[in-house]
C-alpha cells in the first residue's frame, strides 16, 4: 500500500522553515525517525523531520513486531490500531524435509497486556505513525527534502538540503539519522560501516490466498518445494502470506522474478488455490554495525547505525528499541536535568545491543546457509536427531526472534545488590530470600509486569499493571511493610533530588495506600509484586524511563538514593539530582 501525501499540507509548515535552531532535527522519515519525534514530543520537545522521498513505505518488508516494541509503540499512542490490525501468533513450526520436528511456543499469558508477536506490514506501521504524528504540535516532517552537507560543532549541528523551494539550512542542537542502511549522514561522517555482506539471495512473495493453516510461523529445512534450501511463511492482516525462499547466491534475478517462475514456486507451496501477488522482492543481508552511534551532536540510530539478517525479526524491533534508549537522555540534557556526558551512554548500551544481535544472527545464518560440506552434514545430523533428543533442539536455529537487550555492562547501571550482612545470611529463611533476590530481576534487564490492587469507589477491587506507572520518569519501587514509615523516610532521602522520579511504596497491606500525598502506594493484595520482584520489605527497585532497571538493593539504604540516581542519570556527583512527585 502506497499512502499519497499532498504537499501543500505538510505538518505544521512555517513560513521561517530552517530559519530557527531547532532543539533537534531528525533525518528519515521511516519507523524509526517518525517514532523518535513522537518520543520526543512525549517529553515536550519539538523536532523537525526532513525526508528526501514524498509518500510512506509501499510493502511489508518489516512485518514481525515484538512485545517490547508494542509496549513502547502505547507511549507514543500508535498501538491501538497496529493490535487492531496485526496478526497475533505464538507457535511456531520447524520442518526438516516434509516432517516436522517440533514447535516453539512463545513466552506469553493471558496476564500480558501484549502477545509475543504481532505480524503487521511495515506499510501500516508508518501509516500509523504518521497519522499520530499529525496530530502533535511539536512534530514537523518535510518531504522532498535531502539532506546533503552537515556541519557541527560544541554547540549545534547545521544540515544543507535540497527542497523543492531550493537549498535550504536548518540548524538544531541534535541531529538524529534514521536514513536507513546507506546512511547518506553517516556518509557525511565518515564513519566506517563495518561487516560484511551475505552471498546467499532469497525471495519474498506476499500472496493473498485462503489457506488452512493456523496463524503460526512455519519454516522448513530442505522442503520438497526448495531442495537444499530453507522456505519460510508467516500470515499477515488481510489473508496475506509472505512466502520466502532461500535461492542460493548464483541466480540469476530477472529469471526468478518472471510471473511463470513465481506462479511455479507459490503453486508448491499452496496448491492450486486462486492468489494474488501483493509484493515480490529478491534481497541478500548484511550484517553491519557503524564504528560509532554518536559523533558530537549527531546520532545514527536504527539501520544507519547497525543492519542485520531479517531472520530473528531483528531489524526494525532494535531501532524501536534504540528510539526507546535515547529519547529519554536527549529530553534530560535538553531540560537541563542531565549533562550532555549521558547521551555517550546511547552508543555504550546500543552498540553492545547491536553487537549482540549480530552476534545471534550470524548463528542463525551459519545454521540456515551451511556453506561447508562438513558444516552441512553437522546440520543435518542435528536436525535428524532433534526429533528424538529434546536436548538439540536448542541447536536448530531457524531464527532467534527479537528479545530486548539487557545493558549488564552500561555504566549507567549499577550492580551492586545490598545483601544483609554476613552474619544475617547465616539465618535460614534470610539466606534464602537473599538467593531468591539474587535470581530475580537483573539490574540492566527490562522491569516484568505484575498487578497490583486498588478499590473503586463502588467497594470492589480491580487489577492494574505495574508497567503501566512507567513509561516518562524515573519510577521507583520499594517494598515495606510499614508504609507510612517508610513514606516519612523516603520523603527525607528524596527531598534534594530534581530528576523527574516518581516513587512507589509496595506492600502486602492496603493501609499503603494511606501514604503520605507525595509518595504513591500499591497494594500488592495477592503477593505477585513481591514474589516477581523477589522482595522484602527494605527492598528497592530502580526503574529508568525506558523501562529498565537502573539497579536494585534487597536491603537497600534510603540515603543512598541520590547517589543511586546520580549514576543511572549519568552524573559524577548527586549535586544536581533531584525529584519531581507527583499527587
Amino acid at each position: 500500500m502506497t499512502i499519497e501525501v499532498n504537499h501543500q499540507h505538510d505538518i505544521n509548515r512555517t513560513d521561517e522553515a530552517g530559519q530557527k535552531r531547532l532543539p533537534v532535527l531528525i533525518v528519515g522519515a521511516g519507523p524509526i525517525g517518525m517514532a523518535l519525534a513522537l518520543g520526543l514530543a512525549h517529553y515536550g520537545i519539538r523536532s523537525l523531520i526532513l525526508d528526501d522521498d514524498d509518500k510512506l513505505c509501499d510493502s511489508s518488508r518489516a512485518v514481525c513486531i515484538q512485545r517490547h516494541t508494542l509496549q513502547i509503540f502505547e507511549r507514543l499512542g500508535v498501538v491501538e490500531p497496529m493490535m487492531t490490525k496485526g496478526v497475533t501468533w505464538t507457535l511456531g513450526r520447524v520442518f526438516f524435509g516434509e516432517r516436522e520436528l517440533f514447535q516453539i511456543t512463545f513466552p506469553g499469558s493471558s496476564d500480558e497486556k501484549y502477545p509475543p508477536f504481532i505480524n503487521l506490514p511495515q506499510n501500516y506501521t508508518e501509516q500509523y505513525l504518521l497519522e499520530e504524528l499529525k496530530k502533535q504540535p511539536l512534530c514537523e516532517l518535510r518531504w522532498l527534502h535531502k539532506a546533503v552537507a552537515l556541519s557541527h560543532n560544541e554547540q549545534s549541528v547545521t544540515v544543507t538540503a535540497e527542497t523543492p523551494q531550493g537549498r535550504r539550512t536548518f540548524e538544531a542542537d541534535y541531529l538524529l539519522a534514521c536514513d536507513g542502511s546507506r546512511s547518506p549522514v553517516r556518509h557525511m561522517l565518515n564513519l566506517p560501516f563495518v561487516g560484511k555482506t551475505y552471498n546467499d539471495r532469497f525471495l519474498i512473495v506476499d500472496v493473498r490466498t485462503k489457506l488452512d493453516q493456523p496463524n503460526e510461523r512455519w519454516f522448513w529445512f530442505d522442503p520438497t518445494f526448495n531442495r537444499g534450501k530453507s522456505a519460510l511463511i508467516h500470515p499477515q492482516p488481510d489473508g496475506i502470506y509472505r512466502i520466502d525462499w532461500q535461492l542460493g547466491p548464483d541466480i540469476e534475478v530477472e529469471e526468478q522474478l518472471k510471473p511463470e517462475n513465481l506462479n511455479r514456486r507459490i503453486r508448491e507451496v499452496i496448491g492450486n488455490r486462486p492468489y494474488e501477488i501483493i509484493w515480490s522482492s529478491i534481497y541478500t543481508f548484511q550484517q553491519r554495525h557503524a564504528e560509532h552511534f554518536r559523533c558530537g551532536r549527531v546520532f545514527l540510530v536504527g539501520d544507519s547505525a547497525h543492519l542485520m539478517s531479517p531472520f530473528g525479526a531483528r531489524g526494525m524491533n532494535s531501532g524501536i528499541q534504540d528510539v526507546n534508549n535515547l529519547v529519554w537522555k536527549i529530553a534530560l540534557v535538553i531540560q537541563g536535568q542531565a549533562s550532555d556526558s549521558l547521551l555517550d551512554s546511547y552508543e555504550t548500551e546500543r552498540k553492545a545491543a547491536a553487537l549482540e544481535n549480530l552476534r545471534i544472527t550470524d548463528g542463525t545464518m551459519a545454521f540456515i546457509t551451511p556453506h561447508s560440506r562438513l558444516r552441512l552434514r553437522i546440520r543435518n545430523a542435528i536436525l535428524n536427531r532433534s526429533v528424538r533428543l529434546k536436548r538439540l533442539r536448542k541447536l536448530v536455529n531457524s531464527g532467534r526472534l527479537s528479545m530486548p537487550f539487557t545493558y549488564i555492562t552500561s555504566p549507567l547501571i549499577s550492580k551492586r545488590l545490598y545483601l544483609p550482612a554476613r552474619r544475617q545470611l547465616s539465618k535460614p529463611t534470610v539466606l534464602k530470600l537473599a538467593l531468591q533476590f539474587r535470581r530475580g530481576p537483573q539490574a540492566g534487564a527490562l522491569a516484568p509486569e505484575a498487578r497490583y490492587t486498588v478499590q473503586t469507589e463502588n467497594g470492589h477491587s480491580e487489577r492494574l499493571r505495574l508497567l503501566d506507572l512507567i513509561g516518562h520518569d524515573f519510577v521507583l519501587f520499594y517494598f515495606s511493610d510499614q508504609p507510612s514509615m517508610a513514606a516519612l523516610q523516603l520523603t527525607e532521602a528524596s527531598k534534594n533530588i530534581s530528576l523527574p522520579l516518581k516513587i512507589y511504596i509496595i506492600s502486602q497491606s492496603p493501609n499503603s495506600l494511606a501514604a503520605d500525598g507525595t509518595i504513591g502506594g500499591l497494594w500488592d493484595e495477592s503477593g505477585e509484586i513481591t514474589r516477581t520482584y523477589a522482595a522484602q520489605s527494605g527492598t528497592l527497585y530502580l526503574v529508568r524511563p525506558d523501562g529498565h532497571i537502573a539497579g536494585r538493593g534487597f536491603e537497600f539504604p534510603l540515603v543512598e538514593l541520590g547517589q543511586l540516581l546520580a549514576r543511572a542519570s549519568g552524573q559524577k556527583s548527586t549535586a544536581k539530582v533531584g525529584l519531581r512527585t507527583e499527587d
